[in-house]
């Protein structure tokens, strides 16, 4: 995770932060390291 997140996308928009999980290639279901980036972002 050297980059940042390879499965969590974050978007600021003002006082509003979006986090999405994006795995699409798994239905975007959680997977460990998916929770972790998701825990950090």
């Amino acid at each position: 995770m050297a980059d940042g997140p390879d499965h969590i996308l974050v978007e600021h928009d003002g006082p509003l932060t979006i986090v999405t999980i994006n795995r699409p290639e798994a239905r975007n279901a959680p997977n460990a390291a998916a929770s972790r980036e998701l825990a950090e972002a």
